[in-house]
């Protein structure tokens, strides 16, 4: 149990640094926001710390939404009374899954037209509707009701210190952004290979 969710947290921290530093201007707008915060040097933030900044929060959401780490159908079984969803009786016993590359990738209902884009503006731009609608959707990353992950707080703990340190303590860039990972293979977990980095300490 102690290992539980360990990879599907550093996959969300591979793809999320990817997609930050595959974007130019959302690299330099959040290492902006981190280089400003008032966290010495001599101290790693504070998990309360890092929740009021507002593009360090984005960045993280917008890596849990475009590169969910789960996307296995993980399939609950409908109880002894039945249910019934939009309309449609499912018996007892029928399997229901979702596909959360699906749900959390190509929705446009929830997401915007620009659903297949990493753009942590998203969750700062929308409309207070849009975005307790949005929020609700990403919950679904880590399951919901009594098959929700139980290590949810410790990941999202772990996210916003690594998130903010790295990017704080460190210089990044791709090696080759055209190839950015070897290997990306999906096995109901993700599982990439090869994602060659450039990281230098700053020294300012």
């Amino acid at each position: 149990m102690r290992l539980a969710g360990s990879d599907t947290t550093a996959t969300v921290i591979r793809t999320g640094f990817l997609s930050v530093m595959a974007n130019p201007h959302v690299y330099h707008k959040l290492t902006a926001e981190v280089y400003a915060a008032d966290v010495p040097l001599t101290s790693i933030i504070p998990h309360a710390h890092a929740l009021k900044l507002p593009y360090l929060q984005a960045c993280i959401k917008e890596a849990l939404r475009h590169n969910p780490a789960a996307t296995g159908l993980l399939p609950r079984v409908v109880g002894p009374q039945g249910d019934t969803h939009k309309g449609v009786y499912l018996p007892p016993g029928t399997e229901v899954a979702f596909c959360a590359w699906n749900i959390h990738r190509t929705n446009k209902d929830v997401y915007g037209e620009d659903a297949h884009l990493f753009r942590p503006e998203r969750w700062l731009d929308a409309s207070p509707e849009t975005l307790a609608v949005m929020e609700e959707a990403l919950h679904l990353v880590f399951g919901f009701g009594r098959f929700r992950c139980m290590g949810e707080n410790i990941a999202k703990i772990e996210l916003n210190k690594l998130f903010f340190e790295l990017f704080r303590r460190f210089q990044w860039s791709l090696i080759d952004p055209m190839n950015p990972i070897v290997k990306n293979v999906n096995y109901g977990l993700f599982v990439q290979k090869g994602m060659w980095v450039r990281i230098t300490e700053r020294e300012d």
